[in-house]
């Protein structure tokens, strides 16, 4: 069994399984400086004794200052370098996109052209809200990138005089009734009609 890696700007997501095992957790990816912090919140969030069931490991990253220490430690532990993802090797043709592509973006598009018809528009929330378009042959024709759901409530809060970041989505409406609830529809609500 192999141990997923996809390092993300705000979160390192790490995932192993089978259709009779399957466990994944979240890093935050800020707290990964070394190999041993790597290890140490890896063991501590699966609480158990993965090492036994891991046979490799593959790693995506849109963070190239952590991808060294996160090789490292899988190198070491495991005793066989991770393999990272290389786009030629997906079943995607990036050659036509004018700059390097994020491999977020790259492996959901390769995921969502294995399990879904082409073509296929692909809408991928996270720290940055990302719209990908694969055509019907399987090219990558390009797409956008905005700020994702918190990194945009951040920025407004970083900027304003008057809003204060919010925690609770729950009961959104369209029409807020108070500041917190507009923030919190404008942010859901705003996502949603992209």
């Amino acid at each position: 069994m192999n141990l997923g890696v996809s390092i993300g700007n705000t979160n390192t997501r790490c995932a192993i399984g089978t259709k009779e095992y399957n466990r994944q957790v979240l890093i935050p990816t800020d707290k990964i400086c070394s190999p041993n912090d790597f290890i140490n919140f890896l063991e501590g969030q699966f609480q158990e004794d993965i090492w036994g069931l891991i046979d490799g490991s593959i790693i995506s990253s849109v963070v190239p200052a952590k991808t060294p220490a996160i090789m490292s430690a899988l190198g070491e532990k495991l005793n066989t370098p991770p393999k990272l993802i290389n786009l030629s090797e997906l079943n995607v043709d990036f050659s036509g996109y004018k700059s390097k592509i994020g491999d977020d973006r790259a492996v959901c598009c390769s995921a969502a052209a294995i399990k879904y018809p082409l073509p296929i528009i692909l809408i991928d929330l996270g720290t940055a809200t990302t719209i990908n378009v694969v055509d019907s042959g399987g090219v990558f024709l390009g797409g956008a990138i905005l700020a994702g759901i918190q990194t945009g409530l951040l920025a407004l809060t970083n900027h304003t005089a008057q809003l204060n970041l919010i925690d609770n989505f729950s009961n959104i409406k369209i029409i807020g009734t108070d500041t917190q609830k507009s923030l919190a529809s404008g942010a859901i609500i705003g996502a949603a009609c992209i």
